[in-house]
């Protein structure tokens, strides 16, 4: 008999081929060709903590569900449908940090992009280089890295200049919770038993990541 981590396994791997097929289709100026990671690379053409965030949780509350189908399509595939609350209210926080974070950003690309790393990038899809010119800005976007997740994006500090504290916490924080919720899944051969606390925590680090970049940082 097929057990749960076989399908489990299969999803994340289906879900994962999609992720990067989806993220291949994705055109950048900065790059000459194509990267299966384009799906973690936002507008500004710089990859995002906020993506990686919402792609991970979505991955993985995604092909847990997924596994529970199949694995239950004989006797009770209801099972799958019974997602504790927790995981909903842990992908709402971060569905809706990128949001807001989302918002923030296109606000700051189209009021102060000579501030923004990465915000040149509006000026150029916009069409107003005589702009540019005229402050003697650049519309070179810088190719994408990894390591833009840790990194300040606005101000004089930003541009790949300086580690930004409350990402490096936030990357830090949601990949060792990522960690745990497959050693719960693991254990309990389905939907992991995540304590309420855990919601706080991860609403609190979402919300100061957030909050951080609402000032304008010059």
């Amino acid at each position: 008999m097929h057990s749960f981590y076989l399908f489990w396994g299969i999803s994340a791997v289906v879900l994962l081929v999609l992720a990067a097929l989806v993220g291949y289709r994705a055109r950048f100026e900065s790059l000459d060709k194509p990267t299966i990671w384009g799906i973690l690379i936002d507008v500004r053409e710089r990859f995002s903590l906020n993506r990686f965030q919402l792609v991970m949780w979505t991955l993985l509350i995604l092909s847990t569900f997924l596994g529970l189908l199949v694995y239950n399509l004989g006797s009770d595939p209801g099972i799958a449908l019974s997602i504790p609350g927790e995981l909903l209210g842990l992908l709402g926080i971060s569905i809706g940090s990128t949001t807001v974070a989302g918002a923030v950003k296109d606000y700051k690309d189209t009021t102060r992009p000579e501030k923004i790393a990465g915000g040149k990038n509006y000026i150029k899809r916009t069409k107003v280089a005589a702009w540019a010119r005229a402050k003697s800005v650049s519309l070179t976007p810088q190719s994408p890295s990894f390591s833009q997740v840790f990194m300040e994006e606005e101000g004089s500090q930003g541009n790949n200049r300086t580690v930004s504290i409350s990402k490096f916490q936030n990357f830090v924080f949601t990949l060792a919770l990522g960690i745990i919720y497959v050693v719960l899944t693991v254990k309990a051969k389905g939907y992991p038993d995540l304590d309420e606390k855990v919601l706080w925590l991860i609403g609190i680090s979402y919300s100061g990541y957030v909050g951080g970049k609402l000032p304008n940082k010059d």
